[in-house]
C-alpha cells in the first residue's frame, strides 16, 4: 500500500512465449550443440517451452537447462490477503 495514498500498487508484467524451435532460429542453433553436456540457464524465458524441451531431449547427454524470469518477481509483491 502507498502510504501517501492509501491505494494498492498496480503492477504489471510482460510475458514471452516462445517454442523450441523458435529459439533455435533466433540464435542459430544447430541442436548437436546439446549433445555435449551443456548447462544453460535461460534469462527471460517466460512461458517458452525451450526449457523443458531441451531437458526433455538432451539430458541423456548431461544437458541440462534452467529457465528464470525477471518479470516474474512482480508476483511476489502481491498480498492475497489484501482486500481488490
Amino acid at each position: 500500500m502507498d502510504d501517501r495514498t492509501g491505494e494498492l500498487p498496480i503492477y504489471t508484467a510482460e510475458v514471452t512465449y516462445r517454442t523450441y524451435d523458435d529459439y533455435l532460429n533466433q540464435f542459430n542453433l544447430d541442436p548437436r550443440f546439446f549433445e555435449k553436456g551443456v548447462r544453460i540457464c535461460d534469462l527471460g524465458a517466460g512461458l517458452a517451452t525451450f526449457t523443458s524441451e531441451v531437458n526433455h531431449r538432451f539430458n541423456t547427454y548431461g544437458t541440462s537447462c534452467v529457465g528464470v524470469d525477471p518479470s516474474y518477481e512482480v508476483l511476489t509483491h502481491i498480498d492475497p490477503e489484501a482486500d481488490p
